[in-house]
């Protein structure tokens, strides 16, 4: 699953959240997208564009079976605003959040 931010030049705020059941909808974010998974069991990382591990989660779920996923995020026309306009690099202004966890749990 690849996450692409509005703009380059900051530093995201990234939350990963492994649930035992669907979580309630999630309110106040400018996109959000449910996706259904297949993958095999180990950690789910969240990875800069140049590599850096932001967050890492392990997901105890079996080889194959299916994981739903929903990404929501806010900020992103902020953080373009910002950081076209500041000598510094925002941190913190476009914020991520990817909630998982199997269906029928």
């Amino acid at each position: 699953m690849l996450c692409i931010s509005a703009f380059n030049n900051h530093h995201a705020a990234v939350r990963l959240e492994h649930l035992s059941a669907e979580p309630p909808e999630v309110g106040d974010w400018e996109r959000k997208q449910t996706v259904v998974l297949r993958r095999g069991a180990g950690p789910a990382e969240a990875i800069s564009l140049m590599g850096r591990t932001a967050c890492e989660l392990d997901l105890a779920i079996a080889h194959g079976e299916p994981v739903r996923a929903r990404i929501a995020c806010r900020g992103r026309r902020d953080v373009v605003d910002i950081a076209t306009s500041e000598p510094e690099s925002p941190s913190g202004v476009e914020t991520w959040l990817v909630q998982f966890w199997t269906p029928g749990a």
